[in-house]
């Protein structure tokens, strides 16, 4: 599906890197004593990743705050090994079918602002409303 600015059905996952909804990690209890630069974790301390910050980690992406899509690294917006979520395949699927479906009925659609205002919230982010201006919503095709 070419649609938005050339986004690809499937590159959700992309712009989870670059933008994703939950940028805490869950804590986690150290197992073992841990050293990283500039600081101690002792076993038993409890920790929590900031998967914003690995996910824009210099040492892994280049520009880590440029949004392209075409970028290549993986990324840990899903967790990764263990951890990683139950939930993904059925997220990426409703990101497919929004994004596929929103670019065959909007046409034209135009931000109506520099950048959307966002939710004041610690762990979930994403925008408060995304104000858009298109010249005509297609009647749904019926197709599933």
């Amino acid at each position: 599906m070419a649609g938005i600015s050339g986004f690809q059905a499937g590159e959700d996952v992309k712009t989870r890197r670059y933008n994703n909804n939950n940028n805490w990690g869950f804590p986690r209890i150290a197992r073992d004593p841990i050293t990283l630069p500039g600081i101690e974790i002792a076993a038993g301390d409890m920790i929590v990743m900031l998967l914003a910050a690995a996910n824009r980690d210099p040492e892994i992406f280049a520009e880590p705050g440029r949004f392209d899509p075409a970028r290549q690294n993986r990324h840990l917006a899903f967790g990764l090994g263990q951890h990683f979520c139950l939930g993904a395949p059925l997220a990426r699927l409703e990101a497919d079918i929004a994004v596929t479906r929103f670019a065959r009925r909007v046409r034209e659609p135009r931000l109506d602002c520099e950048r959307p205002p966002y939710r004041e919230h610690v762990t979930l982010r994403g925008p408060a409303a995304i104000p858009l201006s298109y010249t005509e919503i297609l009647p749904a095709s019926g197709d599933s």
